[in-house]
C-alpha cells in the first residue's frame, strides 16, 4: 500500500479523505464491515469499490496480508467486523470472537503499526493511509472478528430469542431498537446501534445500516403504528433476520406486557426474534 503523498494526487481521493476524517471526529467508537480478497497475483486487497485511486493502493502488505491468511485459514475471501475505539472495550475483550490490535505508532503520511493480540499470530501489522479513508483515523484500538457465512450469533438466535447482549451480528441479521421520531440516538440501545450497527443520527425510523429503528417516545398509539410498519417490512424481507430488543421498556417507560402484544403477528414470522420477556407475555406459543 502507498504512502499518503502517492495517494492524494487525485482530487476525488482528497475529498474522500476529508469526509472520512470528519466522520471520525463524530464517531469515536464505530463498527465497520469490511471484506478482503486474495487476487490472482496472490496478494490481498481490500474490497473498496468506492475508492477513486489506483487499485494497487488497496493492497494489504507488511503483516496485514499475513493476518488475513491466518484468519481466513486458506479462504480466498475474508469478511470481518471491525470496531474502532479510543479506549479498550471490556465486553469485546471478553468476547472470544474478537481479537484486539493496539496502535504502536502512527504517522499521517506513513501509516500506522499495530500490535496484533491474537494467539498464534506472532508479528505486527502495518496499515497504510488508505485507513484514513476507511476509518477516518488510525484508531488506538481495533477489535476484529471474522464474519462466518450463515453464522448465528448465539444458540438463542436460532430459537428466535434475541440475546440480552448483541455484540456481533451474523450474516443478514438486523438489530432492532427503540428510538424517537427525531432520531436523536443519545442513549441506550439507540446509541449502541449508532456505534455498532450503522444507525444514523437524525433518522428516527426504518432500516439504517444493519439496524432498524422503531420510534417509541411519541405515545402508545404511535408506537403501535410503527411496529405495524416494521412487521410489514419484515414480512417483505424474508432474506433478513431481525433481532428485536426490548423496545419501549427503557426510557419510554412501558412494561413488557404493554409492548409484547404489539408483536403478536411476529409469532408466525420465522425471520423475527423477540426478547425472552416478550415471549413470556405472548403466552404458551414458543419460538
Amino acid at each position: 500500500m502507498s504512502k499518503l503523498s502517492n495517494i492524494i494526487r487525485n482530487p476525488k481521493v482528497i475529498a474522500q479523505y476529508i469526509k472520512g476524517v470528519y466522520d471520525a471526529r463524530r464517531d469515536k467508537e464505530k463498527t465497520y464491515h469490511l471484506a478482503f480478497n486474495r487476487e490472482a497475483n496472490g496478494g490481498w486487497y481490500i474490497d473498496l469499490p468506492e475508492w477513486e485511486g489506483a487499485h494497487a493502493q488497496l493492497a494489504m502488505v507488511a503483516g496485514a496480508d499475513d493476518l488475513l491468511e491466518f484468519v481466513g485459514e486458506g479462504a480466498p475471501r475474508v469478511e470481518v467486523t471491525v470496531v474502532k475505539s479510543s479506549e479498550t472495550v471490556p465486553e469485546l475483550d471478553s468476547d472470544p470472537r474478537f481479537f484486539r490490535c493496539d496502535a504502536l505508532s502512527s504517522n499521517p503520511v506513513g501509516g500506522a503499526t499495530y500490535d496484533v493480540r491474537l494467539k498464534g499470530f506472532n508479528r505486527t501489522m502495518w496499515l497504510c493511509p488508505v485507513t484514513l479513508f476507511v476509518l477516518g483515523e488510525y484508531p488506538r484500538h481495533l477489535y476484529i472478528a471474522r464474519e462466518l457465512k450463515n453464522e448465528k450469533t448465539t444458540d438463542e438466535t436460532s430459537n428466535r430469542i434475541t440475546p440480552d447482549n448483541v455484540s456481533l451480528l451474523g450474516e443478514h441479521e438486523i438489530f432492532v431498537f427503540g428510538s424517537n421520531i427525531h432520531g436523536s440516538h443519545g442513549g441506550g440501545a439507540a446509541r449502541y446501534a449508532m456505534q455498532r450497527f450503522g444507525a444514523v443520527w437524525g433518522q428516527g425510523e426504518g432500516l439504517q445500516g444493519r439496524s432498524y429503528a422503531i420510534p417509541t417516545m411519541e405515545g402508545l398509539q404511535s408506537m403501535t403504528e410503527a411496529v405495524g410498519r416494521f412487521i410489514h417490512f419484515a414480512t417483505s424481507h424474508p432474506e433478513l433476520h431481525f433481532l428485536v430488543t426490548r423496545i419501549g421498556c427503557g426510557i419510554a417507560g412501558y412494561r413488557d406486557r404493554d409492548v409484547a402484544p404489539l408483536f403478536r403477528q411476529c409469532i408466525e414470522l420465522q425471520n423475527v426474534s423477540l426478547p425472552a420477556e416478550f415471549w413470556e407475555v405472548l403466552g404458551p406459543t414458543k419460538p
